[in-house]
């Protein structure tokens, strides 16, 4: 009976510890993954930012111009 009683407290302990190693790695793959999204979210903001400049400048361009040329089109759209 008290044999019984202590593989059972040892089977429970056992089983928190496994449910914490768990639990713990499945918090730090996510961490991992919200890092990877943030990381990947601010290079398409930062590349947005620059698009949208490069592209103020050349409509400034064909504003004050009144002209559009090929080189300016393939740049503007990524032709």
């Amino acid at each position: 009976m008290i044999l019984k009683k202590r593989l059972l407290i040892i089977g429970c302990c056992i089983a928190c510890v496994i449910l914490l190693v768990l639990t713990y790695s499945f918090y730090k793959e996510k961490r991992m993954y919200e890092e990877y999204l943030t990381m990947n979210v601010r290079q398409d903001i930062v590349d947005m930012k620059s698009a949208i400049i490069n592209n103020d400048i050349l409509f400034n361009r064909i504003l004050k111009n009144e002209i559009i040329t090929n080189e300016m089109a393939e740049h503007c759209w990524g032709l």
